[in-house]
């Protein structure tokens, strides 16, 4: 116990780091379009980015993408500066140098952090590889636990409890019962998250052309893609040859012990 607690006073500023680039990643998502109403595709890659740095850098792998993520993040208000007051597209950049002015901020803070913790980031191998799986099982059940309260100030808010609620509570259960597996080490976690979100992806199309109520398309994809793009993220954290042996246990014994790669003395 005494040996997690020193890990964990250890890493708070890499962990702080992947919060606020989690946070600005969002926040780029949140930029809109020239009608200011929906998202630009080009959103979708800056969270993409920016949200894989934050990963990076709460499981503290891979330093570079971490550090190149929150540079990357500070650049991008400065960028939509120059090209605002040059009148470059103005609309989308307007929006990003307004919305995601914040995000820059974050990610400025984010890349401190990162740079003055280089030296708790794990090199490749056993301990890298169970850091990023457990850090992606959390934000599983984070983001599970952020569905279920939405899914509930929704039910109050209509006041009534439709069909599509029961089925979009369970997809937020079935996640963090399956992100629950995940910490354990239990192969049935991942492809329990896999299934359910291959479920959840027809059912999502189905109902969309099952609804009584004509739907819009394109506002059905700004609802889905966000959250796809992390799944897709996660599966493919899940998936990769070396995760297939870290939930098969073939890895050495070193991933039970003492972590011995990381310094755990506060800087």
């Amino acid at each position: 116990m005494r040996d997690q607690l020193l890990k964990i006073r250890g890493s708070w500023k890499s962990l702080l780091a992947g919060i606020l680039l989690i946070s600005a990643s969002f926040l780029f998502l949140g930029v809109p379009t020239g009608d200011y109403s929906n998202p630009s595709p080009l959103s979708f890659l800056f969270y993409a980015i920016v949200l894989l740095g934050g990963i990076y850098s709460i499981s503290r792998t891979k330093w570079n993408f971490a550090k190149a993520a929150s540079i990357f993040g500070v650049c991008l208000p400065l960028i939509a500066f120059l090209l605002v007051y040059v009148g470059v597209f103005f609309s989308f950049w307007q929006g990003l140098l307004v919305v995601g002015g914040f995000g820059g901020v974050f990610s400025l803070i984010a890349f401190i952090l990162v740079s003055i913790t280089k030296h708790q980031f794990f090199s490749r191998g056993e301990e890298s590889v169970q850091s990023e799986i457990i850090t992606i099982a959390w934000l599983i059940i984070v983001s599970g636990c952020i569905g279920l309260v939405d899914l509930i100030m929704t039910v109050l808010e209509r006041s009534e409890f439709r069909n599509e609620f029961i089925q979009l509570l369970s997809f937020s259960v079935i996640s963090i019962v399956a992100a629950v597996g995940i910490l354990k080490r239990h192969n049935w976690g991942r492809i329990l998250y896999v299934l359910s979100f291959i479920i959840e992806i027809g059912w999502t199309f189905y109902s969309f052309n099952r609804a009584d109520e004509p739907r819009d398309l394109m506002e059905l994809l700004i609802y889905l893609i966000p959250p796809t793009i992390f799944k897709i993220i996660a599966i493919y954290f899940l998936l990769r040859p070396v995760s297939s042996s870290y939930f098969r246990h073939e890895m050495s014994g070193n991933l039970q012990g003492k972590d011995t790669s990381v310094v755990t003395k506060q800087a």
